[in-house]
């Protein structure tokens, strides 16, 4: 499957109008959504048989590269501390290697001093454009 290739009907979105780009946008969502239905049968049966092997002590493993395998970091990263996945269940690969979590990786939730005061520097501010 060719996800990455750039589309020619693209290739001068700079100078559409803002509402063709808008249209285009909700063009492509829709598109999105039509594939995801054609597949919802596959998708079903993949989920039961993934649920199915979960029950009977199987792994979860993410793979990914670039954006895809840190947003499986990210995802994973949060099934231990906040469902309680067992660790040792759980499967990161990332391309380049495998992702190894140090300790939990929601130890800013036990330390609120720093995690406050790291909050009140990235809080957003007041912006001086008008709404």
């Amino acid at each position: 499957m060719d996800t990455e290739r750039a589309s020619p009907r693209y290739s001068d979105i700079d100078v559409w109008a803002p509402l063709d780009i808008a249209e285009a946008m909700i063009e492509g969502q829709f598109t999105a959504v039509a594939a995801v239905r054609a597949a919802r049968f596959a998708l079903l049966e993949a989920a039961l048989a993934a649920a199915e092997r979960l029950r009977n002590g199987g792994r979860l493993v993410y793979v990914g590269a670039g954006t895809s395998g840190r947003l499986a970091v990210q995802d994973g990263a949060e099934l231990v501390p906040t469902f309680s996945w067992p660790q040792e269940r759980l499967l990161l690969l990332i391309a380049g290697g495998t992702i190894k979590l140090p300790g939990s990786p929601n130890s800013m939730k036990s330390a609120p001093t720093t995690s406050s005061s790291r909050s009140l520097r990235a809080a957003p501010r007041r912006s001086p454009c008008p709404a």
